[in-house]
Formats: C-alpha cells, structure tokens, sequence
C-alpha cells in the first residue's frame, strides 16, 4: 500500500464517526470496507456468489439460459472445475447466466433456503436451466466436461 493511502486510512481512523476497524481487499483490489461482512459480501458478488432464493430464482426466471453451479471455497473439484468453467463462462458471458451459490456459506446470509429449493446436497452441483427457467441438466461431483457443457450450452441459445 502506498505511503499516501496509509496516511489517508489513518486520518480516517481519528475520525469518531467512521468505525476504527477498516478492512481493505488485498486479493482483488476491491477497496476498503468499514465491516469484514461488507468487504466478505463485495468479494462473493464480485465472483458472482449469490445466496439468496429470491435473488437465484430472479436470475432463473430471466428469460435467458441460467448455469447454477452449487460450489464450495474448500471443494477441491470445484476448483478443479474453475479451469473448465472459466473459459466457458468467458465464451458464453453475453448468452447465458451464470450464478454460483456457495453451499458451505459462513459469511452471508443463510443459504439453506436456496440449496433446499434447487436440491443442492453435495459439490460441485451444477445445474443448467433453459431460458422459461426448467432444468435441463445436472450433474454431482465432479464432472466439468468442457466438450459436453458446450453441447448443451450451444443447444440452449438454440432453442
């Protein structure tokens, strides 16, 4: 950190109005935070983690193809499976919606809620839904098949 933002953090600090407590994004340079929770809840939307039903059956039901992917920070094949599914999130970003629920979620809002009504029970789950928001596809544990998520992606946009 630069020696002018160290001094402008411990200006900030003399102020009694601002909370003492400022945390700042040091793994993706997202700014800095009066609370862990917001700078936890920044990280997770900025990844594209959402949590809540409302919000996960909003984007479902957007008229647009929908890849759900139930994942994990500490599941090993989810992060197997970043490699695969990072290109194909790059490719198909303007065609379909991906959301990614983190079914051990410590930080945010309850996820129970949203993983009971996609019968999310285990990672990596992913779930592809049409654009009228039915499931096509899914899958549990690991199986991220660049060659064959292509099929069904291209056979979505399609249709």
């Amino acid at each position: 950190m630069s020696f002018f933002i160290k001094a402008c953090v411990e200006a900030l600090k003399e102020i009694p109005e601002i909370n003492s407590e400022i945390y700042e994004d040091l793994s993706e340079n997202l700014g800095f935070f009066s609370s862990f929770e917001e700078l936890r809840q920044t990280q997770y939307r900025s990844k594209g983690i959402i949590t809540d039903l409302t919000s996960v059956q909003s984007i479902v039901n957007s008229g647009k193809p929908t890849f759900l992917e139930g994942w994990s920070e500490t599941c090993v094949y989810c992060k197997m499976g970043e490699v695969i599914l990072g290109d194909l999130k790059s490719d198909y970003k303007n065609d379909i919606n991906f959301v990614t629920v983190d079914v051990a979620n410590r930080y945010l809002e309850d996820v129970s809620d949203t993983l009971s009504y996609f019968d999310i029970f285990s990672t990596p789950t992913y779930i592809f839904f049409d654009k009228n928001g039915r499931e096509i596809y899914r899958s549990v544990g690991y199986s991220a098949q660049k060659k064959e998520l292509m099929e069904i992606f291209e056979q979505a946009i399609i249709e």
